[in-house]
């Protein structure tokens, strides 16, 4: 199997099996921007040691942490080694002392202040290497005790400590000084072994392996004298030099991070070593293009891309796998060590220093934990592309997405739905950063914010205008929350006529994508169905690379991953349009994929192999599950199982893997150890337990989903089911039941409930956030949707005054949390009631859970109703509702009529009544009788056209009475009447089979049909034909006669008598002549025949009967000429009863064989090389004067040797068929040719000491291309010197003996001299040094030949830098022998790149300052040399705060001899301090009262810029944006009552540090508020005047006490007073006057921006305004009158209106001479004890001149 991809991110897990498959990645393109990671302290605070074992983890100090774990709970355990203990951070954040040094009385302590060297029984001596076994234990390296040691999960304290290897304070222990830990899914222990010593002789590094009840053995390095044995299966040894961290990978592996060599060394499949990482220094295995130096931790990131901490230099590199480089992934990328700034917090993993980096650890969301050591903290370092659990409707905290920019470009930002950009630094341009420097990296701050349940997952969108290219990251988030269903769901066909639907999965908007495989390979789709319903659309249509496709998943970016089963690959096609078909190969039948949120693919193989894979998003794979033996694993490895046929796959939100066994009829569960659980099906077709998943026969599990509730979907494919095993249990025990299908193969039920309808071949499901349910109806072509509406419950006709039965519905928590009631349930109309015996909902559901609700209706009067019932809960979609309708009914009578009917007699007819009720229609039992005899009776809904379906009545034809009679029902009345009743006769037909014979048989007995006879009557057939025996061939009529028998009479039938044919046919007889033969040239012989027939089935001999004479002649037509071969043998027969026969002639045939032919060929004779002579025969034995061609033929040609050919002859000719030829062959003699033959030896060349070449020769004379023998001899030898030697040749073979002589020639062979080449090797030199002694090399000496070579060269030791000749010589006698060619070396004379150190001198300011002098020290320059030193650096007064490096750049004449070593300085340019304060608008204020916080920042450089973080405790409010003036606002009325503790802490940035103030707020208890109004709405003055107005205020909620009136919104001069402020009593009323006084100049003021319109201004503006008003309610009145309705108030108001409305219009035209001024004045109460909030209102006051 191959994987090929562009990119890829990872995943973790604790199963641990064999790589199956080779995996490889492709190089990835060069992209404008690479996801980083950010890193943020989460634990430790700034100053090492101690402080405390408790406490938020980030106010803990830690001393030097070295290892990280995770349990599978999520807590994580450090080993804070010089504080000698290991803590615990649980997942609030929350930090404790786990173990550490014992305190008698208390629990444990990391304090070493009392006992910093504890013995093993009081304590922990330096702990450092940490691992968690599948049940929670923990496994601590004591280092320092030399021993291994257990504590079991949940305990606590050195005493619950137990020892597994080594012994504790021994200094002669099988496990000194231990460090890594690691183990594996079967719980075994790896030791990393650093037991350094002085000698370096006696230092001991190994990695153990201590099995569960197993001794220690060694895994790699040395054995020693306690652990003195290899591990079984170890072929090879290492040597380790200080081994550290230890991992296990996907596949297995063992990874040993050898410190001291630095490298890190794979132990494959735990049996041979290689070189993972770096190159060795003890050995030089592996690789320097990976080279590290000292690492140290190791971990696996979830796409198994390795994690490796270094030491020295201080950074985090990643490693693919197999691939040729690693990648820093934290730390600065000149790997300079540095402190901790809380200012590195939240910014990019690369651009903030670590300090002796040592453990890691990953957690469930794929965040690195990091001990950075020597800064005693632990950071997160996150890519935060996966959020935690956020519930719906709510805000995530904000986490940065961080990215590193790579090349220019220019970006905007887009998120997808369910995550919200907050800030955003990817905006605009940005340039990548110089070569060496930290690159440039933005953010992208994200809050999940999801809006439906489950896994949600969208991408953010990076576009660079720039390139035109767009970058998508996807993110992913687990919603959570409760969600309230009404159950059975609602089924529809959603899309159908498709092509062999084979998948269909959704995204988290709730689209749906249906893959089709099609009709033929290449024309499958995938379709795109909207949420909002529609026709689906292609998105991948048929010719895009879908071939033979069987399953889809979509990752959180938007790609697709696609299986072909056939092909045995997965094609992946990008959301950015790329296509890979062969993303993954080699797959055995494919049948399921499935993709988690770091893209790793789970793919379920069918075929031979029978397993689960995981195929990594970084390379590589590993088989989860399967390909075992274990035929019913349950509660045991994964991979030890034996899967039949392995079809659906899922994950659940905690990483635990869902297998569907289609052929095993299971379903199982892999944990996150790798052991597999059964959790439904019983393996059978048969259900054991019924109600129990695992005793329920699931026959062919094709296809698994889940809900937010963690209930779990099988479609069973065979069964035309879909089940659901829910995640709790129903009040009788059972966890699973049917939600779609009724076990029936079918395509009905349609809008209906789910469980009723019928299915075909499920073979795919999904469920999206609101839990709706998608499901492939393979065998119906289409696919169907389960969805959720509020029901209608119909309780149907109940007589008033009665109750109805008891209608239930299911009401189900679908949700992740507790679904919980906000109330009572009620029905909006009292004649519908809630039913206390059914209803089992009390307060809360529990996720997965279901109550049932029972309502009763009673009706107190006709008529229909309709009631509704609200649920309010804490759902998402919360309110449901639910809608009843019953109608209530009385008695009628029926109204019927009843027409006459007919029977045909003997037959079943139907009875009729036309019943004209409806609304209800009737319905009861319908009776028809004659007399006593019921004639049918049925039980229906009745209308026009019922009917009852009677047995025949056996009357004889004629017309009888009938009575009807109707049983009533609860709503009619019963009821009777009469009909007529008419009996006609019945269709009576007898048919006669017509039938054949032979002439001269016997008739045979004729039969023929009868039908229509009633039952109970009998009628007899008789049949006679007129023909005999002797009656010749013709037809004859058969007559068929009735009778009848008993009571029968035929006066009831109407007969219909249809005769039949008798057909007397020929008898057949047969003729046969018999063969006969002659030879050509006689005449025919006499001819004959057999002659038979056949009557009855006897053979008749002679072929006649009755005394019949036939007569038979014969001709053929072969004569005495006729040639050899067959002729046919006719008879023709004759006679007067030849008629009554069918003759068949079989002819006979006439062979004539073929006479005797003698041919005899002469002999003949020729020389060797000549032509054949003419060849000649004698013939005997021809007839007829027949002649004959002659074609003569040798194996002789004219090559052919001296000898003897036989002659042979082919005689042919028309004649020649008709005779056996004998030929006797002649003989060819040929002689030999009297020709010479020369064979001349060709001259030949070699060089000195070569071997003789291949000689050859000329040949002259020879004929026909004859070829000889020929060998060769020569003087010379191999050690011949140069010169000429003769080449003697000598010739044999076959084709010799042709010719009577043979001579030959000599040739002469030429030794030429070899070629000799001397290279001078090149050479390097540093300037300023002696040349070195240089080399070279000679090639193309032979023989043993020996010559002398030297080497010189021009260049001395002051040349400057460049390149100079080596110029070699070589001399002995040999050379006599050779061409000798002379080859120049190089000497390059470079930089001298350790002699010039520049080391800058760091420096400091502040923000806005400039930069001061900057220096440094300068050593290793030539004395004399012209070399002058520069200082710089990127920062400006105007950089922010931060830390910029200053360097250095070399110039002058000489300065192109040196390569300088510059160690940058660093500038650190320090945040500026600000002081904050912060006031409240008003304090004490009432509840629910709007109150605004400001908060004023301050510094003494500038004004700050950035936010205030507003907190009431620890609760964050909200936040503030600093204006220009320093000052942040956030106002709130959610206060509660009481006293709250305000802070405004300025949120420090790059250029200014944090702050923060703190005020008291007091908010009173609300008791009780009060409403005010005021009347009349509207007062007009003209002129200076007074006006009053009625403010009543009433008291709610019990409120009582003084209310404070003001009003605003007055003229410039006017003024209002109150009568009082009024005291309300508790549920009171107060009335107070408000007196508005305006002056002269009020009545001239009016508003600038409002012109001043005369009335005949007004006039118009006013009709346009108006009149539409008008015509409009006229229409609506008159239309009223119109249908004759008596006008009813709102008419009689309307009427007004438009009245009004006219009035205005006059009067906007003719009566006002006054320009008014409208003002809205406030008028407010307030509490005067503040205990409620200040309620408003307003009224209306214009003013006029």
């Amino acid at each position: 199997m191959h994987l090929s991809r562009l990119s890829g991110v990872q995943t973790l897990s604790a199963l641990v099996v064999l790589v199956a498959y080779t995996i490889t990645p492709s190089l990835a393109h060069a992209q404008a921007l690479t996801l980083v990671q950010s890193g943020t302290r989460y634990a430790g605070t700034i100053t090492p040691g101690f402080n405390g074992d408790f406490g938020p983890a980030t106010t803990v100090s830690l001393n030097t942490p070295s290892y990280i774990v995770f349990d599978s709970n999520g807590n994580q355990y450090i080993s804070d080694t010089l504080n000698n203990c290991v803590r615990k951070i649980d997942t609030s954040g929350s930090m404790s002392t786990l173990v550490g040094l014992a305190v008698s009385g208390k629990g444990d302590t990391c304090s070493t202040a009392s006992n910093s060297t504890p013995t093993p029984a009081q304590g922990l001596y330096q702990p450092t290497g940490l691992a968690v076994d599948s049940t929670n234990n923990l496994y601590i390296a004591d280092s320092s005790h030399n021993c291994v040691r257990r504590l079991a999960a949940g305990a606590s304290g050195v005493a619950s400590l137990t020892t597994v290897s080594g012994t504790c304070g021994s200094a002669v222990s099988a496990t000194p000084n231990p460090n890594g830990l690691v183990l594996d899914t079967s719980n075994n222990l790896y030791i990393a072994i650093q037991d350094t010593e002085v000698p370096a002789t006696l230092s001991n590094y190994q990695v153990l392996l201590q099995a569960p009840a197993a001794s220690l053995c060694v895994v790699a390095g040395a054995p020693s004298a306690l652990v003195p044995t290899t591990c079984v299966g170890i072929t090879g040894s290492v040597a380790l030099n200080g081994p550290s961290g230890l991992a296990i990978s996907g596949a297995g592996d063992l990874f040993i991070a050898d410190t001291g060599n630095n490298c890190v060394r794979q132990v494959v499949g735990l049996a041979t070593f290689q070189t993972a990482v770096g190159q060795c220094s003890n050995d030089n295995s592996g690789t320097i293009a990976t080279g590290l130096d000292r690492p140290y931790g190791l971990a696996f990131s979830p796409t198994q891309s390795l994690y490796i901490t270094e030491t020295s230099p201080d950074v985090v590199v990643s490693y693919v796998l197999g691939s040729g480089s690693t990648t820093i992934v934290a730390g600065l990328p000149n790997g300079a060590s540095g402190s901790y700034s809380p200012v590195q917090d939240g910014t990019s993993a690369l651009n903030f220093p670590l300090n002796g980096p040592r453990g890691m650890a990953v957690d469930s969301l794929g965040n690195f934990s990091l001990a950075d050591s020597a800064n005693s903290i632990l950071r997160k370092l996150s890519s935060n592309i996966i959020f935690p659990a956020t519930p719906v409707g709510s805000l995530s905290a904000g986490l940065p997405v961080t990215f590193a920019v790579n090349q220019k470009v220019n970006l905007t930002v887009t998120s997808g739905p369910d995550f919200n950009i907050t800030t955003n630094t990817c905006t605009g341009v940005l340039t990548p950063a110089a070569p060496g420097a930290p690159p440039v990296t933005c953010q992208v701050f994200v809050r999940f914010t999801p809006t439906l349940l489950g896994l949600r997952s969208a991408p953010i969108k990076l576009v660079d205008s720039i390139s035109g290219n767009s970058i998508s990251q996807g993110l992913e988030g687990t919603a959570t929350g409760s969600l309230g269903v009404f159950t059975p769901g609602i089924v529809k066909t959603v899309v159908s006529a498709l092509t062999a639907p084979s998948a269909v999965t959704v995204d988290p908007a709730g689209n749906a994508y249906i893959l089709e495989t099609g009709a033929t390979p290449g024309t499958g789709n995938l379709l795109f169905l909207p949420v909002s319903g529609g026709i689906p659309f292609p998105i991948i249509p048929g010719g895009s690379g879908l071939l033979t496709s069987s399953a889809i998943a979509i990752d959180s970016t938007g790609n697709y991953f696609i299986t072909d089963a056939v092909h045995g690959t997965v094609a992946r096609f990008g959301v950015d349009g790329s296509l890979n078909t062969s993303y993954v190969t080699g797959l055995n039948t494919p049948t399921s994929i499935y993709v988690d949120g770091f893209d790793n693919l789970f793919i379920a193989q069918a075929g031979s192999a029978h397993n689960v894979i995981e195929v990594f998003a970084g390379g590589g794979s590993r088989t989860i599950a399967g390909s075992g033996n274990n035929t019913s694993a349950d509660g045991v490895l994964a991979t030890t199982a034996s899967f039949v046929s392995p079809g659906g796959l899922i994950l659940d939100t905690t990483g635990i893997l869902y297998i569907a066994d289609t052929g095993g009829h299971l379903v199982y569960a892999v944990d996150k150890f790798g052991i597999i659980h059964q959790v439904a099906g019983n393996g059978a077709a048969t259900t054991t337990v019924p109600g129990q998943a695992t005793g329920t026969a699931i026959l062919a599990p094709s296809s698994l989903a889940f809900d937010a509730a963690g209930d779990l979907y099988i479609a069973d494919a065979t069964a035309n089911l879909v089940y659901t095993v829910f995640v709790s249990t129903t009040s009788n025990g059972s966890n699973i039941s049917t939600t779609l299908g009724t076990g029936i193969a079918g395509n009905t039920g349609d809008g209906g409930f789910a469980n009723l309808a019928q299915i075909s071949n499920p073979v795919s499901i999904a469920v999206e956030g609101n839990s709706y349910l998608f499901e492939v109806d393979n065998g119906n072509s289409a696919v169907r949707e389960i969805t959720y509406p509020n029901p209608t419950l119909a309780f149907g006709s109940v007589v008033v005054g009665q109750s109805s039965f008891v209608v239930q519905q299911t009401l189900s928590n679908f949700g992740s949390a507790p679904f919980t009631l906000n109330g009572a349930i009620t029905s909006s109309d009292p004649h519908f009631t809630i039913d206390p015996g059914t209803t089992t909902c009390g307060t809360t559901i529990i996720a997965g859970s279901t109550c049932n609700l029972g309502f009763v209706f009673t009706p107190t009067a006709m008529g229909s109703l309709t009631a509704s019932v609200s649920i309010i809960s804490n759902a998402y979609n919360s309110p449901l509702t639910l809608t009843l309708t019953g109608t209530g009914r009385v008695i009628a009578p029926l109204q019927f009529t009843l027409p006459a009917e007919t029977e045909v007699y003997g037959q079943p007819f139907s009875q009729a009544v036309n019943v004209t009720n409806s609304s209800p229609s009737p319905t009861g039992t319908i009776t028809f009788s004659l007399g006593a005899r019921v004639l049918c009776t049925v039980s229906a809904t009745l209308g026009v056209g019922s009917t009852c379906n009677a047995l025949n009545t056996g009357l004889a034809v004629g017309t009888y009475g009938i009575t009807f009679t109707y049983s009533g029902d609860t709503n009619y009345l019963p009821a009777t009447g009469n009909t007529t009743l008419t009996v006609t006769p019945a269709p009576l037909t007898v048919t006669v089979n017509s039938i054949s014979r032979l002439y001269g048989a016997s008739n045979p007995a004729f039969t023929g049909s009868l039908t229509g006879v009633a039952s109970g009557d009998t009628v007899l057939v008789a049949y006679s034909s007129v023909a005999t025996a002797t009656s010749p061939v013709g037809t004859y009529p058969i007559i068929a006669t009735l009778t009848t028998a008993g009571t029968t009479s035929l006066s009831n039938y109407a007969v219909t008598n249809t005769p039949g044919i008798l057909t007397v046919t020929p008898i057949p007889i047969t003729v046969t002549v018999i063969n006969v033969s002659r030879q050509y040239g006689q005449s025919n012989p006499p001819f004959n025949s057999t002659t038979l027939g056949v009557l009855n089935g006897n053979t008749v001999s002679g072929g006649t009967i009755n005394g019949d004479i036939l007569t038979i002649a014969y001709s053929s037509p072969a004569t005495v000429t006729s040639p050899a071969g067959t002729y046919p043998i006719n008879a023709t027969i004759t006679g007067a009863n030849a008629g009554n026969y069918a003759v068949i002639v079989t002819p006979g045939t006439l062979t004539v064989t073929q006479a005797i032919l003698t041919i005899t060929v002469a002999n003949a004779t020729r020389i060797y090389g000549a032509a054949n002579p003419v060849f000649t025969s004698t013939v005997s034995g021809a007839l007829n004067g027949d002649t004959f061609t002659n074609s003569y033929s040798t194996t002789a040609t004219v090559a052919s040797p001296v000898g003897s050919y036989p002659i042979n002859d082919t005689v042919g000719g028309p004649a020649s068929s008709n005779y056996t030829i004998q030929v006797t062959p002649g003989t060819l003699a040929i002689t030999q040719a009297s020709v010479t033959v020369n064979v001349a030896a060709n001259n030949a060349t070699r060089s000195y000491g070569a071997a003789d070449p291949t000689f050859t020769s000329t040949v002259t004379g020879a004929l026909n291309g004859d070829t000889f023998i020929i060998t060769y001899a020569t003087t010379d030898t191999p050690t011949s010197a140069v010169g000429t030697y003769i080449v003697v040749p000598t010739v044999s073979g076959p084709a010799t003996s042709n010719y009577s002589t043979v001579t030959t020639t000599n040739g002469t062979l030429t030794i030429s001299p070899a070629t000799l080449t001397v290279t001078a090797n090149n050479a390097t030199r540093v300037y300023d040094t002696a040349n070195p002694a240089f080399t070279g090399t000679t090639s193309g000496l032979l023989k043993g030949d020996a010559v002398a070579t030297t080497y010189s060269s021009p260049a001395v030791i002051n040349s400057p830098v460049g390149a100079y000749p080596i110029i070699p010589s070589v001399s002995g006698a040999a050379l006599s022998n050779y061409s000798v060619n002379l080859v120049n070396g190089s000497l390059s004379i470079t930089q001298n790149q350790a002699a010039l150190v520049i080391n800058v001198n760091s420096a400091s300011r502040l923000y806005g300052a400039p930069n001061p002098a900057f220096s440094g020290t300068v050593t290793g320059v030539v004395p004399g040399d012209d070399v002058v030193v520069s200082y710089t650096t990127t920062a400006t007064p105007a950089s922010p705060a931060g830390q910029y490096s200053i360097g250095a750049s070399v110039s002058g004449t000489s300065a192109g001899n040196y390569i300088a070593t510059i160690h940058p300085g660093t500038l650190d340019v320090s945040p500026i301090n600000t002081v904050t304060t912060v006031t409240s608008s008003g304090s004490p204020a009432a509840a629910g009262a709007n109150v605004t916080f400001t908060g004023t920042v301050t510094s003494t450089t500038g004004v700050p810029t950035g936010t205030v973080n507003f907190s009431d405790g620890s609760n964050l409010l909200g936040t503030g944006t600093i204006n220009s003036s320093g000052v942040a606002t956030f106002s709130t009325s959610a206060l509660t009552s009481g006293s709250h503790t305000i802070t405004a802490s300025f949120q420090a940035n790059t250029n200014f540090s944090t702050s923060s103030a703190t005020l008291t707020q007091i908010i009173n208890a609300p008791v009780g508020s009060f409403t005010i109004s005021a009347t009349p709405p509207t007062q007009l003055i003209r002129g200076p005047g007074t006006t009053t107005y009625q403010v009543t205020l009433t008291s709610v909620g019990g409120f009582a006490g003084q209310i404070n009136l003001s009003c605003s919104g007055l003229p410039a001069d006017a003024t209002c007073t109150f009568a009082s402020n009024p005291t309300l009593t508790a549920g009171g009323t107060a009335t107070v006057a408000l007196t508005i006084n305006t002056t002269a100049a009020d009545a001239k003021l009016r508003d600038p921006s409002i012109p001043s319109l005369s009335p005949g201004d007004l006039a118009p503006i006013t009709a346009a305004a108006v009149f539409p008003v008008e015509l409009t309610g006229l229409g609506i009145f008159f239309a009223g009158l119109r249908r004759r309705r008596k006008p009813g108030t709102q008419k009689i108001r309307l009427l007004a209106v438009i009245l009004l409305s006219f009035g205005i219009l006059g009067l906007a035209g003719c009566c006002f001479n006054t320009t008014f001024q409208t003002y809205t004045v406030s008028v407010t109460g307030t509490s005067a004890s503040l205990t409620t909030q200040a309620q408003s209102t307003s009224v209306f006051l214009s003013v006029g001149n």
